[in-house]
């Protein structure tokens, strides 16, 4: 987000930046999607060994393609600013209400998130605790999907929307996994200027893609794909009265994520869009498609092993 937000050069705005770079995640979160679709690991070796062997796959690695990077704007919502650059996905609700209770239970206590093996186990148990107590269906909360300007109905029943950059989700799942059944999906591609749109019929969908890893696909119904995305939410009138009839006011608030961070905003008549802000071009590391690792990160022409550029001149970038 910081690479896409820094290439306009800071002496002159109206020339883009000269200066060749690529970027690298490097695994200190808790899922590390990212780091994961790119060959960069899924948790750091702090010892002096992993760093040495580290600076080494830096200095060895394949040279990928131009990352896409998304915006979301929220219309009504606009003091989450903060929140206005994706790449990884955007997802609005039982999953990011489960992101927000275990962020918020951090916070209160830092001093039990220690590793990220217990920020898992953590995450998991959240999770776990909203499928027994049930949560809202944020498909009865969405008014309208436009997807590259066409409608897409939502399941009134959906617990979760997601929209997603890369292939991995939810710490290395694979939720869109294109086969037989759905011959007018492509495969998804971190450079094609797309975003695969699917959604949860309940929050133990991530613990089944977990388990069961593309045999039984876990509750995710795939949308659509497109390169522009809409969501508008009912009007607190129109959502009360389909809700009970008009006779109390329940809750307009949702959860919304984007990258991890998860925040609470009010859904009442907001509007939602999801479009292309640039491209950033990252940097392949020596996991990547290996075990453990989640599904590894396409270029849209269907190569592994594609490289762009191969070097500053060729990417025609002076040094």
């Amino acid at each position: 987000k910081l690479a896409h937000d820094v290439m306009p050069s800071p002496g002159r705005k109206d020339r883009p930046l000269r200066v060749p770079y690529c970027v690298i995640p490097f695994p200190l979160g808790t899922g590390n999607d990212m780091s994961g679709v790119l060959g960069w690991g899924r948790s750091l070796d702090p010892s002096p060994e992993g760093a040495r062997k580290l600076m080494e796959a830096v200095q060895h690695a394949s040279i990928g393609p131009k990352c896409d990077v998304w915006g979301v704007k929220f219309n009504k919502f606009q003091s989450m600013s903060r929140f206005s650059t994706m790449c990884n996905y955007f997802s609005i609700g039982a999953d990011a209400k489960a992101s927000k209770l275990f962020e918020n239970h951090r916070t209160s206590k830092p001093g039990l998130y220690r590793s990220q093996s217990f920020n898992k186990a953590s995450y998991a148990a959240f999770g776990g605790f909203l499928a027994l107590k049930g949560s809202s269906s944020v498909g009865k909360r969405i008014r309208r999907l436009v997807v590259d300007g066409k409608e897409v109905k939502v399941p009134a029943k959906a617990k979760a929307l997601i929209v997603l950059n890369i292939p991995s989700y939810a710490d290395g799942t694979k939720p869109w996994d294109v086969g037989k059944n759905h011959p007018h999906f492509k495969e998804a591609a971190i450079d094609d200027g797309l975003v695969e749109i699917f959604c949860l019929k309940s929050i133990l969908s991530i613990a089944f893609l977990k388990t069961f890893r593309g045999i039984f696909s876990g509750g995710v119904k795939k949308l659509a794909q497109g390169r522009a995305v809409s969501i508008e939410m009912h009007p607190m009138e129109e959502w009360a009265k389909n809700k009970s009839g008009g006779t109390t006011s329940p809750r307009t608030n949702l959860y919304a994520q984007v990258d991890g961070e998860s925040f609470e905003f009010d859904c009442d008549q907001e509007c939602i869009d999801v479009y292309r802000k640039g491209s950033v071009p990252v940097l392949f590391g020596p996991k990547r498609g290996k075990a453990l690792q989640g599904p590894p990160a396409k270029l849209k022409s269907g190569s592994f092993n594609a490289r762009w550029p191969k070097s500053p001149s060729e990417g025609g970038l002076s040094p």
